[in-house]
């Protein structure tokens, strides 16, 4: 009997991977919206105009949940994880519904260390149905590697580009895979 082994060149170093935060587009003017635009720009000294909306724009459930959500997207891009995992904490408990929190969540529990919870989080962000699986079957991927699943791993890269054909940053991974086949 054949078995096929999964050997990665692991140079896993979290910091290294690019792991993908997202953002969650708001449908009200003001603050909140600047706070969208500064994270689709990825500019992290605007934290303090999402911290201002939160603080004192009136906005609906869904608005503060993506708002708190967006924050953590740039306070991941900062380097302040447990900011970022407190947000979208928050942002879970205020409005369940959004995939992208959990995205964000799973990012922030991965570099911070936890990627079994990670999993988790990244498993519902899928449920929920993420508009771009893409980037949660890739972060799913990066946590999989990190609690030891290479396999596991392996397989979301695929999925990862089975989903979104041309995926660069999978691509790149899939590259470190090295199979051989072992007699058993």
């Amino acid at each position: 009997m054949r078995g096929l082994s999964y050997a990665v060149a692991l140079s896993v170093c979290l910091i290294c991977q690019a792991a993908f935060a997202q953002t969650i587009e708001i449908s009200v003017q003001g603050a909140a919206r600047d706070c969208y635009l500064a994270a689709q720009a990825r500019d992290v000294k605007a934290i303090a105009v999402c911290d201002h909306a939160l603080k004192f724009e009136s906005l609906s459930a869904r608005d503060r949940a993506s708002t708190l959500t967006n924050r953590s997207a740039l306070r991941i891009q900062a380097g302040d994880l447990r900011g970022a995992l407190a947000d979208n904490e928050q942002s879970i408990q205020i409005f369940d519904g959004l995939a992208v929190a959990y995205l964000n969540r799973g990012v922030a529990l991965t570099a911070l260390g936890q990627a079994g919870e990670a999993i988790a989080s990244l498993n519902r962000c899928i449920e929920i149905g993420f508009a771009q699986p893409e980037l949660a079957y890739y972060d799913r991927a990066l946590a999989k590697e990190n609690v030891g699943d290479i396999e596991g791993a392996y397989q979301d890269f695929k999925k990862a580009l089975e989903v979104a054909p041309g995926f660069k940053a999978a691509e790149d991974q899939i590259r470190r895979f090295h199979f051989q086949t072992i007699k058993a």
